[in-house]
């Protein structure tokens, strides 16, 4: 059976005989074995790749006692705010030349989801537009995947807008009378996503055309609505107000500069428009927008934080109105008969939003009887309510998050809207639902073929090949097992870092878990082995942490662990019961903020560098007792977003900013000592979120990922190349590249996870990148050939040998430029 082979032995070589050992590599008998995948990174058909020598129990799902469960991540955090294409215009992705080819290996879905009683889930959707006459067609909206569509009522959805500037979705909606015109608006309302305007197409979601930029209708969209009688009037709504078009688009006013969250217009008065404000109340006219009214529901201003609302499609002289206060509960819900002249708060209704109201909450009316009202929030579980139902007009309520035949919605929802079968379709932090059945209620998935899951991290498997797991947002660690699209979830809710100790058959996941005394959210660790999931969560909770906390494998020893809040925490043996975990730093390290990255040397897991949310960066020779440098003194302030590590040199190491200006990557040689610009071309309005770096080439290809797509450079930096249309432009969570097969896996917030082949390295003997072919190339060849270092695999093998050796000098006595 093949074995994989990965190019960090060369470190672990030279250690047991330098040359010598590195020379045995290149002799009959120590060849290296076949390489098990192809140059699509596939697997060759019959081949297999070494299983694990324990494999695991079937894994559980645990939630930590006495703390509560991980809620989303705050609104605006950075891993989440994601960015838009800097310059995009229509198509121009697909003109592009681009380096590496990126496809998508899922998940699609996430199989045996915890929280939906085992079924498919995939991300999050936030808005969902029915076609009016055909059942089988239906629009939605992912919060950060982009606009996907169905035409067979949700057995296959396909994506409609990766090419647009922007992934981030706050709303859909199909014109009046035409429902090949669709509407998307950017930027999710309620996480303050960055988002690039509205956003027209006019051929059924086929090509898109941008209506309005972000400064004109504002950053995000909570909703859209159209005027049937005329559609050139269009009305949209989010953190920068509500702004009115009466000419298709062309141009814009201004209706209220204030939040608002919602938007509804009278089914049979198109002059009548129902406005949710942050702050005031429901503003609404009656003459098309000329003048408003206002009710506040007697309420204080301070307690109107959202508004969440729907009107009758049967009659529109019945509203209901959900306000939810600052502390994300219900104010209360209200009803009008009359069109919004008086409102009646519904004494008996549920705080079904509580506690995270200002991220889930929905009113949805029967679109046949008015008396029938739904509401969405959180989840009847681990809160108040999910999804309640009330057939009496809100004097009684029944939750229906639970169909009757046990099929259950995935937690924490958003939407909700009904088909011109009846079908009642669902979205939610899991994904889309369907229901056809009411009031005898049972719930579908339809997430078979929908790839918009929210990755934060992922992690590769140092024993098999095509293996990875991944951190998610609200769908917990799902894993990939061989060529599978579908992943199994490993753990539940926020999942968080992951890592291998392939050999010993042992993968340890982390999740998000809230300390109740402290607010504060912290790294809930596993270990999964052939004995089943071990909880070994050291003592950092309450400590200052970022939502997602790193969590990464010290370098060559893989049973050490390094855990990162406001200080490094180290185990030298996570398969210790229990293992011991010692606070290697001390907080100063953060400076009053939390660790974003902790990267050791992967042949000598002394070094650690460290970066945290306040710019600041550190580094040790020695995380056993070592003492702790600064070194962002020579760098720009910002948040640290990835940090690489030489695998053979510690002194080396890369590192990236999340600006999106001015210096934004960096190497230094001495680590950290002095920092030089890497940023090259890149352009301004690119945020970095992650950053990887292949060390098997001597010009040291970069891959970073953005808010909106992936940029890769071949000449150290100097140049920069946006990604092609087969990558979407999706805000990146993470960046890994298997060095011994030479691709890349990018883990997108909205898309799931990409993979590309590294295009075959050149063959220039210009070592030092000076322009020239002379003898500092040779000696600094000959340098890393003694070291092992992979910049001396000139031929490209995986293996620093003679045959590179010999390779290099053909190369060099001709003077073969690059």
């Amino acid at each position: 059976m093949k074995m994989r082979r990965y190019r960090p032995v060369a470190a672990h070589l030279v250690a047991m005989g330098g040359l010598a050992s590195l020379a045995c590599l290149g002799s009959p008998g120590c060849s290296a074995p076949p390489d098990p995948v192809d140059a699509l990174g596939n697997l060759d058909a019959g081949e297999q790749v070494e299983s694990r020598p324990l494999p695991r129990k079937k894994h559980e799902k645990v939630v930590k006692k006495g703390y509560e469960v991980g809620g989303p991540p705050p609104p605006g955090h950075p891993v989440v705010v994601g960015g838009v294409v800097p310059g995009w215009t229509p198509g121009q992705d697909k003109a592009r030349a681009c380096q590496l080819t990126w496809s998508f290996i899922g998940p699609r879905p996430i199989r045996e989801e915890f929280w939906s009683e085992n079924a498919d889930c995939s991300g999050r959707v936030i808005s969902i537009a029915p076609h009016p006459t055909d059942a089988d067609i239906c629009y939605i909206a992912s919060a950060s995947g982009g606009i996907w569509k169905t035409t067979n009522k949700g057995d296959t959805w396909v994506p409609l807008t990766d090419g647009l500037s922007t992934l981030n979705h706050g709303a859909v909606i199909l014109e009046p009378g035409n429902p090949d015109t669709v509407y998307a608006g950017t930027g999710e309302y309620t996480m303050l996503s960055r988002g690039d305007g509205l956003f027209r197409s006019e051929d059924a979601g086929l090509t898109w055309a941008k209506v309005a930029g972000a400064d004109k209708v504002g950053p995000t969209c909570s909703g859209i609505v159209i005027n049937p009688d005329d559609t050139d009037e269009i009305w949209i709504t989010g953190t920068g107000g509500c702004h009115r078009s009466l000419d298709r688009g062309v141009t814009w006013e201004e209706m209220t500069d204030r939040p608002a969250s919602c938007i509804r217009m009278s089914p049979s008065d198109p002059r009548t428009v129902y406005i949710g404000v942050v702050g005031l109340g429901l503003m609404f006219t009656t003459d098309g927008g000329d003048t408003f009214a206002l009710r506040d529901f007697d309420l204080d201003a301070d307690d109107i934080a959202r508004i969440v609302m729907d009107v009758a499609p049967s009659d529109s002289s019945v509203l209901y109105v959900a306000v939810i206060n600052p502390a994300e509960s219900l104010e209360g819900l209200f009803k009008s008969a009359d069109g919004g002249d008086t409102f009646t708060k519904l004494a008996n209704t549920p705080d079904f939003p509580g506690p995270q109201g200002l991220y889930d909450a929905y009113v949805a009316i029967d679109p046949t009887d008015p008396q029938v009202v739904w509401c969405g929030g959180v989840d009847d579980r681990y809160a108040v309510n999910g999804v309640i139902r009330s057939a009496d007009a809100g004097d009684t309520w029944e939750e229906w998050a639970r169909g009757l035949d046990g099929s259950q919605l995935h937690p924490d929802h958003h939407a909700m809207a009904f088909g011109p079968d009846g079908t009642i379709w669902e979205g939610n932090d899991g994904g889309i639902w369907k229901c056809q059945t009411a009031p005898l209620i049972t719930w579908q998935s339809a997430n078979t073929t929908l790839g918009v899951t929210q990755i934060y991290q992922i992690s590769l498997n140092d024993w098999t090949v095509e293996d990875l797991i991944a951190g998610t947002q609200d769908n917990g660690a799902p894993e990939r097992i061989n060529l599978a699209q579908e992943w199994d979830q490993v753990t539940a809710g926020d999942g968080g870092y992951g890592a291998y100790d392939g050999a010993a058959g042992i993968l340890y996941t982390t999740s998000v878990a809230v300390d109740e005394p402290s607010g504060r959210p912290f790294p809930n660790l596993s270990r999964h082995d052939a004995n089943g999931e071990t909880d070994i969560t050291g003592g950092w909770q309450g400590e200052l942490s970022e939502f997602i906390a790193p969590v990464v494998r010290a370098g060559d020893n893989p049973k050490a662990l390094m855990v990162g809040t406001d200080r490094v925490w180290h185990t030298p043996d996570a398969t210790a019961n229990p293992p011991t975990w010692t606070d290697r730093s001390g907080n100063g390290i953060a400076g009053g903020g939390a660790l974003t990255s902790i990267a050791a040397c992967a042949g000598d897991s002394k070094h650690v560098y460290t970066g945290s949310s306040n710019g600041n960066v550190y580094y040790t020779s020695n995380i056993i007792g070592g003492v702790w440098n600064d070194r962002y003194q020579n760098l720009p302030a910002g948040r640290v977003s990835d940090i690489a590590v030489d695998p053979v040199s510690p002194t080396i190491a890369y590192l990236s900013l999340q600006n999106d200006d001015g210096g934004r990557i960096f190497r230094t040689f001495n680590a950290g000592v002095d920092w030089e610009d890497m940023t090259g071309s890149l352009p301004v309005g690119v945020a970095v979120t992650a950053l990887a770096v292949d060390w098997s080439v001597r010009t040291l290809p970069m891959i970073v990922g953005s808010g909106a797509g992936i940029y890769f450079s071949s000449d150290g930096g100097v140049t920069w190349e946006k990604n092609c249309a087969d990558l979407p432009n999706v805000n990146i969570g993470d960046i890994q590249i298997d060095q011994g097969y030479q691709f890349a896996i990018a883990g997108t917030y909205g898309r799931g996870a990409w993979r590309a082949m590294f295009p075959p390295a050149d063959f220039c003997p210009d070592i030092d990148n000076s322009g020239f072919i002379d003898t500092d190339d040779f000696d600094l060849f000959v340098w890393y050939f003694e070291m092992g270092h992979p910049m001396a695999d000139f031929d490209n093998s995986g293996f620093v040998d003679l045959e590179d050796y010999h390779a290099f000098v053909v190369a060099y006595e001709f003077g073969e430029l690059c």
